[in-house]
């Protein structure tokens, strides 16, 4: 069963804090939208120009809401990356032409702050053909100088647009039944 319904059984049967208990980790949610090419391995080059997301929302007629979780698969040995495209070997994969077969991915930067060491995760574009955004903003391939993800931030890889969320966030969705976030 795909998390997206086994995430949103859990959210039909349980309260917020037993969601949260039982799925607390991070993940994306988001919709990918419809493709025009078969499984996803055209390239559809459109360029990172784009600076707005609400604006690319009404080119898509139908759109496919998912969840993925932000975490490691065992799919690549890259021990702090997390990594996002269409190929089978990536941790999170989206099957859609806008998306390269290896487009970002995340990166467990660690660093000491007071003699205390800190994790943190950033996002970082893997030389992708259409592009990664955070928050509108061209993601770049610098992982050491990008910025610490927050919840609530808004990602794109290509055209597959979503959120970064913690558990409590993909419970509110989905009790809603929020597919266009």
């Amino acid at each position: 069963m795909e998390l997206f319904e086994q995430l949103t059984r859990a959210a039909s049967e349980l309260s917020e804090r037993d969601f949260v208990q039982q799925h607390n980790r991070l993940y994306l949610y988001g919709r990918l939208p419809e493709s025009s090419a078969l499984m996803g391995f055209g390239t559809f080059v459109t360029g990172p120009t784009f600076s707005d997301l609400p604006s690319r929302k009404s080119a898509h007629r139908s759109v496919t809401p998912f969840v993925e979780s932000v975490a490691k698969s065992g799919r690549n040995d890259w021990k702090r990356r997390i990594s996002v495209g269409r190929s089978s070997n990536n941790d999170i994969i989206f099957r859609h032409e806008s998306v390269s077969k290896l487009h970002a991915y995340f990166y467990v930067r660690v660093s000491r702050q007071k003699l205390r060491k800190v994790e943190e995760l950033v996002l970082v574009d893997a030389n992708s053909a259409n592009g990664t955004l955070r928050n509108g903003l061209t993601v770049r391939q610098e992982p050491e100088r990008a910025k610490a993800l927050s919840i609530g931030d808004r990602l794109a890889f290509g055209e597959v647009d979503c959120e970064y969320c913690d558990a409590a966030t993909v419970y509110r969705y989905l009790k809603r039944g929020v597919s266009d976030f």
